[in-house]
C-alpha cells in the first residue's frame, strides 16, 4: 500500500528556491562583492542573447555546468533539480517553433484544411538556437542565485540605484513564495499520512482540499505578516542590514579578462 502512495504522489523534500538559498549561503563566492557578480551576469546575458550563436550559448552552458560541478561541488541530483523546471518549460515552448505552417504544399507535410504542417531545416535551426540561448541564460541566472544570498542581491540592487519600491516588492514576493512552499509541503505531508493519495479519486479530493487550505492560509499569513511588520515600527520602507565586502583585485582582473574575451568574440562575429 505504501508503494501505491509514493507512486501516486511524492511531495518534494525541499523547495527549489529554498535549495538555492541554502546553496548561496554555503557558496565560496559569497564573499565576492555582489555588484561585481550582478554586473558580470548581466553582461554575459547581453552577450548570449545578443549574439544568438549556438557556439556561444553552448560554451556558456558548459562553463556554468562545469563551474557548478567542480567549484561548487554540486552533485548531479541537485543540478538536475535546479534545471528540471526551466528545461521543461523551455522545451515545451520551442516545440511550436519546430512546426512550420504554410499555405502551399510542402514535401512530407501534414495537411490540415488549407494549411500544411511540416518540420524543415530553418525551423529546426531556429528552435535549437532559441532553446540554447534560453537554457544558457537560465544557467547564468541559476549560478548567480546559488552564489549570492538574497541580502547581497538587495545590496547590489541598491548600489545600482534600483527604485526602492521594486526592491521591496521583489523581496516580499521572494519571501512569500518560500513561506507558501513550506505550508504546501506541510499540507502534502498531512494528506499523505491520511492516505490521501492512494488512488486517483482520493488524489483529486486531496488536491482540492490542499488548494483551498493553501488559499486560506495565504490570506491569514499575509495579515499576520503585516501585523508583525507594524509591531516593528514599519512605516512603508524596509531596512536591510548591510555587511562589508572585500574587493579582491585578482577577482576583478579575471572578471574583466573574461568580459574582454567575450566582447572581442562578439564584435568579431557581428
Amino acid at each position: 500500500m505504501g508503494e501505491n502512495i509514493v507512486q501516486w504522489h511524492k511531495p518534494s523534500q525541499q523547495h527549489g528556491m529554498m535549495t538555492m538559498e541554502v546553496l548561496s549561503y554555503q557558496s565560496k563566492l559569497r564573499r565576492i562583492h555582489p555588484t561585481i557578480k550582478v554586473i558580470f551576469t548581466l553582461v554575459m546575458l547581453v552577450l548570449v542573447i545578443g549574439s544568438k550563436q549556438l557556439t556561444v550559448s553552448g560554451l556558456v552552458l558548459v562553463s556554468v555546468l562545469l563551474f557548478m560541478t567542480l567549484y561548487h561541488k554540486l552533485p548531479y541530483q541537485k543540478i538536475r533539480t535546479l534545471f528540471t523546471a526551466p528545461l521543461t518549460f523551455i522545451l515545451m515552448s520551442t516545440i511550436g517553433l519546430l512546426i512550420a505552417i504554410s499555405t502551399s504544399s510542402q514535401p512530407n507535410a501534414l495537411r490540415i484544411g488549407a494549411f500544411y504542417l511540416s518540420i524543415n531545416h530553418p525551423s529546426q535551426e531556429q528552435a535549437l538556437n532559441l532553446a540554447m540561448v534560453s537554457i544558457s541564460s537560465v544557467a547564468l541566472l541559476l549560478h548567480y542565485a546559488i552564489s549570492t544570498p538574497i541580502g547581497d542581491v538587495i545590496f547590489s540592487l541598491k548600489q545600482l540605484h534600483v527604485p526602492k519600491v521594486v526592491i521591496e516588492i521583489m523581496y516580499f514576493i521572494y519571501r512569500y513564495i518560500i513561506t507558501l512552499s513550506i505550508q504546501l509541503d506541510h499540507l502534502q505531508r498531512s494528506s499523505k499520512s491520511r492516505l490521501g493519495f492512494i488512488n486517483q479519486k482520493r488524489t483529486l479530493r486531496s488536491s482540492l482540499w490542499i488548494a483551498s487550505q493553501l488559499f486560506r492560509q495565504s490570506l491569514k499569513l499575509s495579515l499576520e505578516s503585516f501585523d508583525a511588520m507594524e509591531s516593528r515600527m514599519y512605516q512603508g520602507e524596509l531596512n536591510f542590514i548591510e555587511r562589508s565586502f572585500e574587493v579582491k583585485h585578482h577577482v576583478i582582473t579575471h572578471v574583466l579578462l573574461v568580459l574582454l574575451v567575450w566582447v572581442v568574440h562578439y564584435l568579431g562575429g557581428v
